[in-house]
C-alpha cells in the first residue's frame, strides 16, 4: 500500500511509451527507457537480466505502476533527473553549480557505475572555489567516496587556515581516525614550516635588512634565535620582527600562501618606511624573500610530509 503521494517527473521524462518507471526517494516517478540506461549504466545493465516476476496490474502494489514494472531508489528526484539528462540523448546537460549538488550527484554515479558522469564530477569537486570555501568538507567526502587524490589536494587546500577554525559540515561522514588524520598532518605541515622560517642560511646576504647602516634604523645581534648565519650583518629590527609574526602564522597556517600574505607585512613595512636606507627597497625586497621562502615552504612540505589514510 503507498501511503504516500505519487508525482510525474517533468518532460522528457514523463513519456508514455517508457518500458520502466523509476521511483526517487521522494516519490517522484521517473518513465523512462531500459536500453539508456543500459548503455550508460554496467549497474542498470545487470539489474535487467534478472528475472522479473510477472506484472499482477494491482493498483495497490509499489512494484508496478499502469502495466510498468517500478524499481525505487534511495535517491532524491533532483539528483536521479540530473544523472537522467547526462545519459539521455538530445537532453541539454544540466547545470550542476552547488557544491552538495555535484556530492549528490557524484554519490550516484559511483553507486549506479555511470563512469563518465563520476568523471565530470571528480573534476568539479577540485575546482579552486568549492576547495578555498570549504576543504575539509570536500575532505571528509573524498574519504567516504575512498578519492585518494581529492583527499590529499583538499588536505593541502585546509592549510590556507587553522585547522580549528574550518566548518564542522562533512565530519559526520568520516571516522574519527580520518579526522586525526587531518589534524597530525596539520601538525607536521607546520613543524617543517616552521623550520623553513629558521633557517635563513638560504638567503641571500643582499637584500636591505642586511645591509642598512643607518643608526636609528633599530638592528639586532647576528647571532639571534632564527638562525642567521654569523657572516651576515646584524639585520634591522623591523624585519626581524616580521620574521617572529611569520612563525607565530606559519604556525596555525602551514603553507606557501601564508608567506606572501600582504597584510602580514604591512605594519613592519610601515616601520621600514621611517629609515631612508630601508624605505626605498624594503617592499621590494621583502617581497622578493615572500615569494623565495613561500616556494621552499611548499616544496619541503610536498617533500617531507604525507596524508595518511585509512583506506
Amino acid at each position: 500500500m503507498i501511503s504516500y503521494e505519487i508525482i510525474d517527473a517533468k518532460a522528457p521524462f514523463d513519456d508514455r511509451d517508457a518500458d520502466l518507471i523509476v521511483r526517487s526517494h521522494d516519490g517522484v516517478d521517473f518513465r523512462v527507457f531500459k536500453v539508456v540506461l543500459t548503455l550508460a549504466s554496467p549497474f542498470f545493465k545487470s539489474m535487467f537480466k534478472l528475472p522479473t516476476p510477472a506484472i499482477k496490474h494491482d493498483p495497490d502494489s509499489e512494484d508496478e505502476r499502469d502495466g510498468l514494472p517500478v524499481v525505487r531508489i534511495a535517491e532524491k528526484s533532483s539528483v536521479f533527473e540530473t544523472l537522467l539528462r547526462f545519459c539521455y540523448p538530445q537532453v541539454e546537460d544540466p547545470d550542476v553549480s552547488r557544491l552538495e549538488d555535484i556530492v549528490g550527484v557524484l554519490e550516484a554515479a559511483l553507486k549506479f557505475e555511470l563512469e563518465i558522469i563520476a568523471k565530470r564530477m571528480k573534476k568539479l569537486l577540485l575546482e579552486p572555489k568549492f576547495l578555498e570555501a570549504d576543504p575539509v568538507y570536500i575532505y571528509a567526502v573524498a574519504c567516504r567516496l575512498r578519492l585518494t587524490d581529492h583527499a590529499e589536494v583538499a588536505a593541502r587546500y585546509s592549510l590556507r587556515t587553522p585547522i580549528l577554525e574550518h566548518s564542522s559540515r562533512g565530519l559526520d561522514l568520516i571516522s574519527g581516525t580520518e579526522y586525526r588524520n587531518l589534524l597530525v598532518y596539520h601538525k607536521q605541515c607546520s613543524e617543517v614550516a616552521s623550520t623553513v622560517a629558521e633557517n635563513l642560511d638560504i638567503l641571500s646576504p643582499n637584500y636591505v635588512w642586511f645591509n642598512c647602516s643607518q643608526s636609528s634604523c633599530a638592528s639586532v645581534p647576528s647571532t639571534y634565535a632564527g638562525g642567521l648565519s654569523s657572516t651576515l650583518k646584524s639585520p634591522r629590527k623591523w624585519w626581524v620582527d616580521f620574521m617572529g609574526k611569520l612563525r607565530d602564522e606559519l604556525a596555525q597556517r602551514p603553507c606557501g600562501r601564508t608567506v606572501v600574505d600582504a597584510t602580514i607585512r604591512r605594519e613592519f613595512l610601515n616601520v621600514a618606511a621611517r629609515c631612508p636606507t630601508c624605505k626605498p627597497q624594503a617592499a621590494t625586497d621583502l617581497a622578493h624573500f615572500c615569494k623565495v621562502v613561500e616556494f621552499t615552504v611548499d616544496n619541503e612540505i610536498i617533500d617531507n610530509v604525507s596524508l595518511e589514510l585509512s583506506f
